[in-house]
C-alpha cells in the first residue's frame, strides 16, 4: 500500500492505494462537519491493510469544506450534489478523474448526520447480501445506537426518502438526477455496488468508531 497525491487544478487529494487494480473504494470527508469519522476511518485501513480487498483510499473528498468545518465547500455548494460530467467544481471533478477507469465491485462513501442520534444507510445497485446488513444492523443496536426511521431530511427536496429499519435501497435515477456521488458511480458503471453509511453525528467519537468497526466487521472483511 503506498499513499499518493492527486492534483486538479487548485484541488489536491491524499488517497493511499493497494493494488493497480483495486476492487474495493473507500470515500470519507465529503463534508466539513461529519469529520469525527475520518481518523477512525483511517486507522482501521491502515492498520488492517492486509485484510482488506485491493482498495482505494481517500479520507478527504473536499479538502475546502474539512479545512473549514462546514457542510460547504469554498465556493458555498455541497459537494455531494456536483458529482456529474462537466461539474463546475474542481473538488468534484477531482475525485472523478482520479478514480476514472476503474471498476471497483463495492465502494463505500462514509458520512455523518449532523445532529442525529441514529444510524442508517443507503445501498445502491447489486446490493449486499441481506445477512450482511442484518449482522450489521443487529451490531449497531448492540451497540446501544437506534436505527433510524422516517424521512431522512424533511428540509432538503432531495433527501425526501423514507427510510425503514436504518436501511433503504436506493434507485440509481434518484442519486444521479441530484449530483450525489453514489448516483456517479451508479452512471458511469464504476461500481457494482455502493453503500453510504450515514454515522449518527450526535453521538460520541467512540461510539462512531465503534460504528465504523462494526461496517467492516460485518460488510468488508
Amino acid at each position: 500500500m503506498e499513499k499518493h497525491e492527486f492534483t486538479y487544478k487548485t484541488t489536491t487529494l491524499t488517497y493511499y492505494q493497494s493494488s493497480k487494480t483495486p476492487k474495493l473504494l473507500l470515500v470519507s470527508g465529503f463534508h466539513g462537519d461529519e469529520t469525527d469519522i475520518v481518523e477512525p476511518l483511517r486507522d482501521i485501513v491502515l492498520t488492517n491493510a492486509r485484510r482488506l480487498p485491493p482498495f482505494i483510499f481517500i479520507p478527504v473528498a473536499c479538502p475546502s469544506a474539512v479545512a473549514a468545518g462546514t457542510r460547504l465547500n469554498k465556493n458555498n455548494n455541497d459537494i455531494n450534489r456536483f458529482y456529474y460530467l462537466n461539474s463546475p467544481e474542481d473538488e468534484a471533478q477531482a475525485l472523478m478523474k482520479l478514480i476514472a477507469g476503474q471498476q471497483f465491485d463495492v465502494a463505500y462513501s462514509f458520512h455523518e448526520d449532523p445532529g442525529e442520534t441514529r444510524f442508517y444507510l443507503y445501498d445502491m445497485g447489486d446490493g449486499v447480501e441481506g445477512k450482511k446488513i442484518d449482522n450489521l444492523l443487529l451490531s449497531v443496536v448492540n451497540l446501544g445506537i437506534e436505527l433510524f426511521n422516517g424521512i431522512d431530511d424533511l428540509e432538503d427536496p432531495t433527501l425526501q426518502i423514507d427510510i425503514v429499519d436504518g436501511y433503504y435501497l436506493e434507485k440509481e435515477e434518484q442519486a444521479v438526477k441530484h449530483g450525489f456521488f453514489n448516483g456517479y458511480l451508479a452512471k458511469s458503471n464504476l461500481a457494482h455496488s455502493h453503500v453510504n453509511p450515514e454515522i449518527p453525528g450526535a453521538v460520541s467519537r467512540e461510539k462512531k468508531a465503534a460504528i465504523v468497526q462494526a461496517i467492516f466487521d460485518s460488510l468488508i472483511f
